[in-house]
């Protein structure tokens, strides 16, 4: 890596494309660096989906939703080194619908009810076979001053439950896969 580790105009390596190049700072709380051409690609490229159109396993997702209520924080290890972690869940909706929001340290603190947000490249996935919205590693959530109508909190499309099937490489594959040495 070159350049310096702060500032707007460093040369170093984007975490999307993995391009050496000129990077900015992403606004998010996680200090991801991408290049300039990543950061333009995904600011015009916001489409924003509602609630109800939430499926468990979707990429990239934006939202803009209201924070309903934001639960007690309770304390986690981490399964990869051990570390104690802060992990809460807040439920966030719009007109369509409204889903569980998982929050972890820092961010717990970040939001209240009735504050709205704008969710960018964020994730679903299932939890005990519920499904859950993540901000991740590369995603962001920030408070915005926009309006989100009433929640629809009656379709919570956290409470319904999916069945989870692990991924399984299929038996009879024609093409036998290369392991790495």
């Amino acid at each position: 890596m070159e350049g310096g580790s702060t500032g707007s105009g460093s040369r170093e390596i984007c975490h999307r494309c993995s391009v050496a190049g000129f990077t900015r700072r992403l606004k998010n709380r996680w200090s991801v660096k991408a290049c300039l051409r990543c950061v333009a690609v995904s600011e015009a490229s916001a489409e924003y989906l509602k609630v109800e159109g939430l499926r468990p396993g979707l990429r990239d997702v934006n939202l803009l939703v209201r924070v309903v209520d934001v639960g007690p924080p309770r304390t986690v290890s981490s399964q990869r080194d051990r570390s104690e972690h802060r992990v809460a869940e807040a439920l966030v909706g719009d007109e369509t619908g409204s889903v569980l929001l998982t929050l972890w340290d820092d961010l717990i603190e970040g939001f209240k009810p009735d504050d709205v947000l704008d969710i960018r490249n964020g994730y679903t996935s299932l939890f005990r076979g519920s499904m859950r919205m993540n901000i991740g590693r590369h995603g962001s959530a920030d408070r915005v001053d926009r309006e989100v109508g009433e929640v629809n909190t009656e379709n919570n499309i956290s409470q319904k439950m999916y069945e989870e099937t692990p991924w399984r490489e299929p038996a009879g594959s024609p093409f036998r896969r290369r392991r790495r040495r």
